[in-house]
């Protein structure tokens, strides 16, 4: 008999869809930060929830538009603006990579429809409590911890010691990338 094992990394389906959707529209790292925030802080309000509701039976389509429901208000609440379309043409080419693209028709509609039906329950389930702490202040207290900031740097011998991950990572997060 086989046991139903969880898997390795939880929601990871979910988040690589963020990443990429992100990169798609080409959305600042704080966005898409924000909307891996929203995502989990959905999912713990799911898990905890009296009434049973099984995520299993969500179609393809409807998880689709729950992740990209968190991407679209991550987009408005950061400033970034993106329009309704741009976010359903990304999601259902993110899904069907190999098909045409998506007509404005009925199933249009239907994607748009659910996407905005969506944001209204990912505001509620977050208790209009939309204020996240990213992890970038904390990322720098551990840069300037091993040294790789120049200006926090006060033995020589650290400055020589620096590893290119932490000039990448540094460099990523002041291009905000």
């Amino acid at each position: 008999m086989t046991s139903h094992q969880p898997p390795l990394i939880p929601n990871i389906v979910a988040v690589q869809f963020l990443r990429q959707a992100s990169t798609m529209l080409d959305l600042p790292i704080r966005t898409t930060a924000t909307a891996v925030m929203y995502y989990h802080r959905f999912k713990t309000w799911m898990d905890h929830k009296e009434k049973v509701i099984h995520l299993d039976g969500m179609t393809e389509e409807e998880a689709l538009y729950q992740n990209e429901e968190a991407s679209e208000h991550h987009i408005n609440s950061t400033e970034v603006p993106r329009k309704v379309r741009d976010l359903v043409n990304v999601g259902y080419r993110y899904y069907h990579a190999k098909e045409p693209t998506l007509n404005i028709d009925e199933n249009y509609f239907k994607m748009r429809s659910s996407l905005v039906t969506s944001e209204l329950l990912l505001v509620r389930a977050l208790g209009f409590d939309l204020e996240v702490e990213l992890p970038f202040a904390y990322c720098l207290n551990v840069l300037r911890g091993l040294g790789s900031i120049r200006y926090f740097v006060t033995d020589e011998r650290k400055h020589t010691k620096r590893h290119p991950a932490q000039k990448e990572v540094w460099k990523r997060m002041e291009n905000g990338k």
